[in-house]
């Protein structure tokens, strides 16, 4: 396990991360035998196992502390800017097996049958298919399974939806002033 180290939380636009020192960025660099991102890691966040993604975005890598991360690592907010500033105790290292989404096997189906969708689909990054493999894995009634992937094709139709969630998020419209 990497070498374990205190940091306060930053935010980057509505996404609190931390920073990681340069020696164990370079550790998880020759582990992974690559310098792009992403890169799959591990680790111990105040006492908590976590698996997540490193990341660099406008030139810096970062690791993203979302929700369940926090949660996990004792933080209790009704808005996740709230953890900014605060300290962590982490550990982080590369992680060889990294998580890893099916594709449910009605999305599927459904893509299958939608050449357009299917295109739409296959075109998205990877990053962004495995977002979809897993907001629709993590719905546990046929009911809702079914309305989801029904939202996720007219998004990928590029239809309008009544999908207000990230995963389903579109350039915000500009206001016009009068």
């Amino acid at each position: 396990m990497a070498e374990t180290f205190t940091t306060k939380i930053d935010m980057i636009g509505v996404n609190p991360f931390i920073w990681l020192p340069d020696d164990i960025l370079k550790a998880i660099f020759e582990a992974a035998e690559k310098d792009k991102s992403p890169i799959p890691v591990r680790g111990i966040i105040n006492g908590t196992a976590f698996q997540q993604s490193l990341v660099r975005y406008q030139g810096d890598w970062r690791l993203y502390i979302n929700g369940k991360m926090a949660r996990a690592a004792g933080f209790r907010f009704s808005n996740i800017s709230e953890i900014v500033g605060k300290q962590v105790t982490i550990s982080v290292e590369y992680d060889p097996e990294p998580v890893s989404y099916q594709m449910v096997s009605e999305f599927q189906k459904t893509l299958d049958a939608d050449e357009r969708a299917r295109a739409a689909y296959n075109q998205l990054t990877l990053g962004r298919q495995k977002e979809v493999l897993r907001y629709l894995a993590s719905h546990k009634s046929k009911e809702s399974l079914e309305r989801n992937i029904d939202r996720v094709m007219q998004h990928l139709r590029g239809e309008e939806s009544d999908a207000l969630y990230a995963l389903m998020h579109r350039k915000p419209k500009r206001w016009r002033y009068m």
